[in-house]
């Protein structure tokens, strides 16, 4: 029946007897898709069907009722079921209930529909198992023109995605390839009744490639909002810059430039009188991670805006690995997804020019070199220049984690990492917990937005090593005040919070700027930094129910910038909106 249910043929959901059950031995092996919540079992019917779940309440097998989700069901899901060898001896369970979401409908069905040459003669097409495909009927075309790949070989990908969620949008990658354009299938629009198509060149050496799709159709979130003609950014990294409304024929349009490239995004308007008015249209440029985009508003004038809310929503995704780049070839093909490739340094090693060397390799699309000298600057950039310790834990990282999101095996290594840090800095044999090891533990952390582990670690450090806590306190200020865990924050500053402090680190940046080349930038950096940390320090005393020593750490910090009225005056806009009341 689960095949039936998947195409529609009978309702969700359904209850049927699950005659074996095994988890599946290396997760998402021999199946396409990535990873979902809980554990992946392989199923297998009384009918000699197959499928792919997750467990809802984690230990349930076998229990009975256990509540389960399928995940996607593939035509090779045999295979995957024979490669995890199950057991001859089936454990039999009863009253599985098998819930498919309506949204998730899509993920059955979407397929590499056909992989083909590109501008040879006789035109192939070959199907994901490089099984030739004759009489294939599409019309093909060219959709942008003018692009060009370092390598001689170029192919063709279609993509089918049927049966999409009401108000879904798609993105597809072609990892591997080192160019890509799109192209229109029967002379319809590009993405027309849910095909796709590619052209893409790919280096001459390579067997296989793979095709990951996203679609979004989740919640909009706000995440920015500002108004036409200004510029924003939120805690969350998100940033924006409004262009001017302008009139158009039957509405307004304008354009907004933003660093959003991993997720769905788009305009709201809002008018004066509160409604809201998505936009209408998409379509924008690129370069590097900026982007450009165009929105459109029908039926709403440019005076009549109110603000603008930027929105944000997450891609689903389902990786096909391991497409035959050759028709006819599909045995023992290496992975596109999950290759770390030999890599070794030169001689003389450049950590600068091997970093962006790293860059330049994931544009490309190579991203197994790409992780290589990833992993290398990391693990060696300090013992040759122990200058890039800001980088190695702040550019790198951003640019470690981009690598990670077109390039699975980047993002398991970064958490990885991550996980072996937090488990050295808890280890019960350790004399003390090195200052090192807690700021590269945060910066993993706060690159992959998991703010709260941060806080969940000091905490635990509060509790079992407050003298390395104490030690610790400064890398988690900004982390806890997110958090908003000002309780904790407040057992590590004193009456007037840590003021005299600010005013010490301030002091010695000026008076490093001074002696540097960089003195101006240097200096506008100790500025913004003062400002932040005493706002930081009087909304923590402020949330403590602490208005007296608030107003007096405010007073404090300007009694020591008395001198820089212009510094002064920044800073005492800020503690006005804090303390509510003129200092």
């Amino acid at each position: 029946d689960l095949p039936k249910s998947m195409s529609g043929e009978i309702p969700y959901p359904l209850t049927n007897e699950v005659q074996q059950l095994e988890p599946l031995s290396s997760r998402g092996n021999g199946a396409y898709g990535n990873e979902v919540e809980g554990t992946p079992y392989l199923f297998r019917t009384r009918e000699g069907t197959y499928g792919l779940m997750k467990l809802h309440q984690p230990g349930g097998f076998p229990y009975p009722s256990v509540k389960a989700k399928v995940q996607y069901f593939v035509d090779n899901l045999k295979e995957a079921a024979d490669s995890a060898k199950l057991s001859q001896q089936p454990q039999t369970t009863s009253g599985f209930t098998l819930e498919i979401s309506p949204k998730d409908v899509w993920k059955t069905k979407v397929r590499v529909l056909a992989i083909g040459t590109h501008d040879e003669q006789p035109q192939q097409w070959w199907d994901g198992k490089g099984k030739l495909i004759k009489d294939f009927s599409m019309d093909w075309k060219i959709g942008t023109d003018g692009v060009s790949g370092p390598h001689s070989r170029w192919r063709r990908v279609i993509v089918h995605v049927p049966d999409l969620p009401a108000g879904a949008r798609v993105s597809w990658h072609i990892d591997g390839a080192t160019a890509a354009a799109g192209a229109i299938i029967n002379n319809n629009s590009y993405g027309a009744d849910g095909y796709y198509s590619r052209y893409f060149n790919i280096d001459d050496k390579k067997r296989s490639f793979a095709v990951r799709v996203g679609v979004a159709s989740g919640e909009w979130k706000t995440v920015v909002s500002g108004s036409p003609g200004g510029a924003t950014g939120s805690n969350s990294g998100h940033s924006v810059i409004f262009s001017r409304a302008e009139p158009s024929n039957k509405g307004c349009k304008l354009i907004y430039t933003h660093n959003i490239a991993k997720q769905d995004y788009r305009i709201v308007a809002i008018d004066q009188q509160g409604k809201r008015h998505p936009q209408t249209g998409y379509g924008g440029v690129s370069a590097g991670s900026i982007f450009q985009s165009k929105a459109t508003f029908p039926s709403l004038e440019p005076a009549k805006i109110e603000r603008l809310e930027l929105q944000v929503r997450d891609y689903e995704w389902i990786t096909f690995d391991k497409l035959p780049v050759q028709q006819g070839e599909n045995q023992n093909l290496p992975s596109a997804t999950s290759e770390i490739a030999t890599w070794t340094p030169p001689v003389t090693p450049d950590p600068v020019a091997i970093r962006k060397e790293a860059r330049e390799d994931a544009i490309q699309g190579h991203y197994e070199v790409a992780l290589a000298k990833r992993l290398w600057y990391h693990n060696n950039v300090l013992s040759i220049q122990s200058s890039q310790s800001g980088v190695r834990l702040s550019f790198a990282l951003s640019e470690w984690l981009e690598l990670g999101e077109e390039y699975p095996p980047a993002l398991a290594k970064m958490k990885e990492i991550r996980n072996s840090l937090e488990e050295k800095i808890r280890d019960p044999a350790a004399d003390r917990v090195r200052f090192a090891d807690f700021q590269e533990f945060k910066s993993f952390y706060e690159t992959l937005r998991e703010y709260d582990r941060t806080v969940q670690l000091f905490r635990w450090l509060d509790e079992t090593e407050p003298e390395d806590a104490q030690r610790i306190f400064r890398l988690v200020r900004k982390s806890l005040i997110r958090e908003k865990a000002y309780q904790l924050y407040g057992k590590y500053i004193d009456a007037n919070g840590g003021v005299d402090k600010h005013y010490e680190s301030y002091r010695q940046l000026i008076d490093s700027a001074a002696k540097s080349k960089h003195a101006d930038m240097l200096t506008r950096y100790a500025q913004r930094t003062i400002v932040r940390d005493v706002a930081q320090s009087v909304e923590v005393l402020v949330q403590l129910d602490r208005q007296d020593d608030a107003v007096e750490a405010a007073r404090r910090a300007m009694e020591l910038l008395k001198d820089e009225q212009e510094l002064v005056k920044r800073l005492k806009s800020q503690l006005r909106q804090l303390l509510k009341a003129d200092l």
